[in-house]
């Protein structure tokens, strides 16, 4: 059990470490809570749009 959890733990660690490196708006945000949510899903929306783009280009 232990090993699943560890094994879902470091992708989203991973996902949010990719995020906030790339997105300077989400280490300092002063946003509600409520609405942090739709601001860090447009960030991985557009950062999977980035990385396809550049996978594609290559």
């Amino acid at each position: 059990m232990n090993r699943l959890l560890s094994g879902l733990r470091w992708q989203g660690e991973r996902g949010f470490a990719m995020l906030t490196g790339r997105w300077k708006t989400l280490r300092h945000s002063t946003i509600s809570p409520t609405r942090i949510g739709d601001v860090v899903a447009a960030a991985l929306h557009l950062t999977h749009f980035e990385y396809r783009y550049l996978s594609e280009a290559r």
